[in-house]
């Protein structure tokens, strides 16, 4: 008689990779066996998470150093030179000359509220112990001296986010993120000015990596909490905007998450609104409270697209957010698709979340992440097609998005690294495409950085030069943009038009910026443009890939001069 044929044993495991392997393939899908599951499981899958890693503690924080070491040097080289000065750094230092002062937060003796002034703090101690003396003349050298600080905020939020996926994936990938960001183009232009972003940016994740961990004992997860919320804090009076990425996510966590998370989060949730209504109260105490209330009141309605007058959504701006992608896709490609890939990760991490909550159970790290990167994509699309939308808008996702692509790429691992009964293990040829994607990103990048920092984009800081050395002091410079008046105080922002007579008051040169006449930010139109270079002297002009070019014009035989 022969004998029946017998299926093949499934191989045996043991411990709570094997427990959640039986789990799969039995097919049970109740939450509370999951949950159930999750507590044996997560510790053990912590402990081969660090053993992946390869290192000590002590190890981990060399290595950090040398990320962090890395990230400064790649934006401090040529940081003078690699980018022309950008209209918004010359407000904010001129604040910061104000704070440094003690006449708080100020431009050209208006109160200005647009912004919190955590940034212009922080400005103003670096003013002061560099020994600038307020002199107009000198806002440049003012505003070349503070770059370094947003430079250095810019290396630690790379090791921040580094740290913080160090708490939620492997520590390959990790590692990857944190270099993915150290070389970024993107985020080095904008840390390497002095805008807000830097420190908005560092003060969030750092307050994430607070709550990365949930302490044993309810004495310190109230701590925990106060700390996260006051790097917070500082966020939200750095930018407003930067609430989203912060208070918001951690207050949803708060309400839909569990004990004992919740304490913890409610704690940072209600230190970050105190920290920033201590702000607000020091405003109205100061007797800025109308002048605030308005500033805000307007800045609310850029930021809803109500009053458009910035951006690419703007009227008065000729170039698009396509034509502007497509501009810069050489430069920045890495940082689009980075942006890209991560709003898909994003709303992939969402689902994913929502079909397998045992994954979050007792990740604290996992949790903050996902919210954070919810947060901000789904802001994104609103500000894209209805708000004030600016450069500096695709900072914040372009980290929240990088953060989604790491945890995303571990989901996709399983949990101890060996097989399930039951289920495939990709091919190669599939797991090496995010292999191959990271090393051509990493060279791509390492191109433009290579192209930015050996060129020349310091026009505005050549043209100063050119018209000190050139120009007699009696006689009068016009610009037709913001910016020049700034670096170069005897100019002075005149609205131009030919025939000369009808541009009001007489001047003998006038400096135009060609790429800004094109984008419509001028005090010039392109028609007028178009005259002037035809019927006036170019007895000068300054290239720069920013600027496009610095144009300086004779227009004393226009004048009769």
């Amino acid at each position: 008689m022969a004998s029946a044929r017998r299926e093949p044993a499934a191989p045996r495991s043991t411990g709570p990779a094997g427990k959640w392997c039986k789990l799969r393939t039995a097919g049970d899908r109740g939450l509370r066996a999951w949950a159930a599951l999750a507590r044996d499981l997560l510790p053990a899958a912590c402990t081969r998470r660090r053993s992946l890693s390869g290192t000590t503690p002590a190890r981990r924080w060399v290595a950090l150093t040398a990320l962090f070491t890395l990230a400064l040097t790649l934006r401090l080289i040529a940081i003078d030179r690699s980018y022309d000065i950008h209209v918004d750094e010359c407000y904010y230092v001129s604040i910061s000359r104000s704070v440094a002062a003690g006449d708080g937060p100020a431009f050209q003796g208006d109160y200005f509220a647009l912004h919190p002034p955590a940034l212009f703090a922080v400005m103003a101690v670096v003013l002061r112990l560099s020994g600038d003396t307020g002199d107009p003349a000198g806002l440049l050298t003012a505003v070349l001296s503070v770059r370094p600080v947003s430079a250095c905020i810019g290396a630690v939020t790379v090791v921040a986010v580094t740290a913080l996926l160090h708490r939620a994936v492997h520590a390959p990938i990790a590692w990857t993120a944190g270099l993915l960001l150290t070389m970024d183009p993107f985020l080095n232009r904008f840390d390497s000015r002095a805008f807000l972003e830097s420190q908005a940016m560092a003060a969030t994740v750092l307050g994430l990596l607070v709550l990365a961990r949930l302490p044993a004992t309810a004495r310190r997860r109230a701590v925990t909490g106060a700390a996260a919320g006051g790097l917070f804090a500082v966020a939200v009076t750095t930018k407003d905007w930067y609430a989203l990425l912060s208070f918001v996510p951690v207050t949803l966590l708060a309400v839909a998450g569990g004990r004992p998370a919740r304490g913890m989060r409610l704690t940072a949730a209600a230190v970050t609104a105190a920290g920033y209504g201590l702000y607000v109260g020091v405003t109205a105490a100061t007797g800025a409270w109308d002048a605030w209330r308005q500033q805000k009141l307007d800045g609310l309605a850029r930021a809803l697209g109500v009053n458009q007058l910035t951006g690419f959504n703007s009227p008065h701006n000729t170039t698009d957010l396509h034509e502007r992608l497509v501009a810069r896709a050489d430069l920045f490609a890495v940082s689009y698709s980075l942006i890209l890939l991560g709003a898909c990760a994003t709303f992939w991490l969402l689902w994913f979340r929502h079909r397998q909550p045992a994954r979050y159970a007792g990740s604290p790290a996992r949790s903050v992440i996902t919210a954070c990167a919810g947060c901000t994509f789904t802001a994104l699309p609103y500000t894209v097609f209805f708000g004030t939308l600016e450069e500096q808008m695709f900072y914040p996702p372009l980290v929240a998005g990088v953060l989604a692509l790491a945890l995303t790429a571990d989901a996709a691992r399983p949990w101890d690294g060996r097989k399930c009964p039951g289920r495939r293990t990709p091919r190669r040829q599939v797991a090496a495409l995010p292999l191959l994607f990271v090393a051509l990103a990493l060279v791509m990048d390492a191109r433009v950085w290579a192209e930015v920092h050996t060129r020349r984009d310091d026009a505005h800081r050549r043209l100063v030069d050119w018209v000190t050395a050139h120009v007699p002091p009696h006689q009068v410079v016009a610009a037709t943009d913001d910016t020049v008046p700034l670096v170069l105080p005897r100019a002075r922002s005149q609205k131009w038009s030919v025939p000369a007579h009808e541009g009001g008051r007489r001047a003998h040169y006038v400096v135009v910026s060609r790429q800004l006449v094109e984008q419509g930010y001028t005090l010039i139109d392109p028609a007028s443009y178009a005259t002037l270079s035809r019927r006036a002297a170019l007895v000068h002009r300054e290239p720069g890939p920013t600027a496009g070019a610095l144009e300086v014009y004779d227009v004393r035989s226009l004048m009769g001069s």
